[in-house]
Order: C-alpha cells, then structure tokens, then sequence
C-alpha cells in the first residue's frame, strides 16, 4: 500500500502531473530566476530585476494583474527551454485541468483520498486544486484560522471558512490540547479572541 501513497506539497504533486505530460519539463526557482532575468534584461539594475522577479512570484500566486510586457518575455524565455517557475506550477497544472479534460480525468484518477494540513493558509490556485480533486476524491483538511500566517504569499483565511461551508462536509472542532499547561491555553485564548476573526478555543 505504502508505494500507492504520495507525500508532499501541492507543488511537488502538481509538478508530478505536468511532467506526466512533459517529462524534461525543469523548475526555475528564485536563484535561476534571478539568474535568467539577469540574462534577459542585462540592461536593469540589480534592484529593478529584483522587482521584476517579485512582480512575477506575485503574478503566479494570484496576488498582481495584470501580465505585463516584461513578464510576457520572461515566461515565453521558459516555453523556449521546456521550464516553468517555480511559483507557477499549480496554477499551471490547475488551468490545464480546466481546459483539457482527459487531462483533468488522468489526474483526479490518481488520487482517491486527499489529506491536506494547514488549510488555513491555501491561496486561490491550491484551493481550485482542492476543489477539482474533490469531485472525485474524499478529502480531509486540517486546519487552525487563528494561525494563518501566508497572506503575504497569497494565502486567504476565507477558502477556509468556503471549504466549510461546502454540501456534504463535515466539521470536527478540536477544542482541546492536550500538548499545553491550561493555563498557557487559556492566556493565549485570551490573546486570539482579540483578533479580528475569532474561532474561539
């Protein structure tokens, strides 16, 4: 059974399925992107570049519309050497799920049952995976909205409360610890029902 399973980020799990499609397909992380920027636009400064290959990270994480002309030249540079960015790995492989139903067909029949921990912190591509997965899959998320922590990488509380909200789900509350002092539990309690959005422990 062990060799059935899959253990690891949606970024691993979508690269995956895209190379399932396209074996040689490589990954620009930040260091190689920083790198082939320096060879695309050799006439910026290193601070420009800089902001071009934050514009790209939050271009792929749904944060920053629309495409602009220098990342249109970036992302055709990657076409032309069969790679993708790191960063746009799922939204790639959501989109192509989208468009090419075999595709999508091939994929959700690979995945019977989907564990997904810290959903808290899912941006809109993670939880358009989710969601396309779901139609096939069981699925089991765990998550806290008390510690979200990635809005800054496009992670949004509110897929949280959606996904509990979806027909047929069932929501289990952990309201205790069993890991802590109670009255560490409670000093914190104290402190995250000041939030903005409170849970309650």
């Amino acid at each position: 059974i062990a060799d059935r399973l899959f253990v690891g980020t949606f970024h691993r799990f979508c690269l995956e399925q895209l190379r399932q499609e396209n074996p040689g397909l490589t990954v620009v992380g930040p260091d190689s992107r920083q790198r082939l920027l320096k060879r695309l636009f050799a006439d910026r400064g290193s601070a420009e570049r800089t902001k071009l290959s934050n514009a790209i990270a939050a271009h792929c994480s749904g944060i920053q519309q629309p495409f602009s002309e220098d990342t249109k030249i970036y992302v055709d540079e990657l076409v032309r050497l069969n790679a993708i960015d790191l960063d746009a790995i799922i939204p790639v492989c959501v989109q192509l799920m989208q468009a090419d139903e075999q595709f999508k067909q091939q994929v959700q029949q690979r995945v019977q049952y989907l564990f997904v921990d810290e959903f808290q912190d899912v941006n809109s591509s993670q939880y358009d995976l989710v969601q396309i997965l779901a139609e096939k899959a069981t699925v089991f998320a765990i998550g806290d909205p008390d510690q979200a922590i990635y809005g800054f990488r496009g992670g949004d509380l509110r897929y949280f409360f959606r996904f509990a909200e979806e027909p047929d789900t069932t929501l289990l509350s952990l309201k205790t610890t069993y890991r802590l002092p109670r009255k560490i539990v409670q000093a914190a309690g104290s402190l995250i029902c000041r939030n903005l959005i409170c849970s309650g422990l």
